[in-house]
């Protein structure tokens, strides 16, 4: 009797949760490529985060996935601006917009001191392109998370 209280509990949060997924998304919108646009715009000296951390240089794209909804690709090269690679994104989930899920790669790892620069651009969901931007490691780049630009367009 127990476990059927059980699955009759959680079959009634799923449907309350999915049943009605115009409520959910009323609660947590997924933002518009506008409002992602203006969001990484004023935080666009933050993009791109360097660390060294147990014998690995990290780079990060934290930024970036928590605003993965509003974006189709991200665009990068390291030490040039080539623009040759491209920064895996997972796929929105637009019940939770912003959330960084298990499948989110959020960091690149390299050598230490391996990447002197990194350059990134952001191709938008309406396939609008964002200026190229480069960016180094702080200088106290180490246990601190930290970038800095280099090209500030």
């Amino acid at each position: 009797m127990r476990m059927l209280t059980i699955a009759v509990g959680l079959i009634a949060g799923v449907l309350i949760l999915f049943g009605k997924p115009s409520s959910v998304r009323a609660q947590t919108p997924v933002p518009s490529v506008a409002v992602v646009k203006q969001v990484l715009k004023l935080s666009r000296n933050q993009w791109i985060q360097f660390r060294n951390y147990n014998g690995r240089q990290l780079v990060y794209f934290t930024l970036f996935v928590t605003y993965k909804c509003g974006l189709k690709e991200i665009r990068y090269s390291v030490n040039s601006e080539d623009l040759d690679k491209q920064f895996p994104l997972a796929e929105c989930v637009p019940f939770v917009p912003y959330n960084i899920g298990p499948n989110d790669k959020v960091y690149l790892t390299f050598e230490p001191g391996t990447a002197k620069t990194v350059s990134v651009q952001l191709v938008f969901d309406d396939d609008t392109k964002s200026v190229v931007r480069t960016f180094k490691p702080c200088k106290v780049a180490g246990d601190v998370t930290c970038g800095v630009p280099v090209k500030q367009p």
